[in-house]
């Protein structure tokens, strides 16, 4: 599976949501309130000496209440920050790394809370 999918099927394996409910693939739909979309960033290139590749990946977060919004993030943070030599949904995920800690974006045009965090991803290539 593409790397936002593998995320967001390990999410939904650590009780963050529900894939296709809650915790999306790309795109933030209207609602629910509550919601989690994983997204690719820029990464590098595959490397060139082993099977390897170096995506990154964005978690965007939005909640009815700061709290909640920043909460819900910082917990995605700490639960993919540093996770080291796991396979997730057949592929093998060497690290990944937070970039940041919480970042807020404002409210969405429904006064919902924001954040995101971006990863650094070390993976084998598909």
């Amino acid at each position: 599976m593409p790397l936002p999918s593998d995320i967001a099927e390990y999410l939904e394996d650590e009780g963050f949501g529900t894939v296709g409910t809650n915790i999306m693939i790309g795109d933030m739909p209207d609602s629910p309130d509550t919601c989690i979309a994983v997204s690719p960033g820029p990464g590098s290139p595959p490397d060139l000496v082993w099977e390897g590749e170096y995506p990154s990946c964005q978690i965007r977060v939005r909640c009815p209440t700061f709290d909640d919004a920043y909460t819900t993030s910082y917990e995605i943070m700490t639960t993919l920050h540093t996770l080291t030599y796991q396979t997730l949904e057949g592929t093998l995920y060497y690290y990944i790394s937070a970039k940041n800690s919480p970042q807020p974006l404002g409210r969405d045009a429904n006064k919902r809370f924001e954040f995101v965090v971006n990863f650094d991803v070390t993976k084998e290539i598909e």
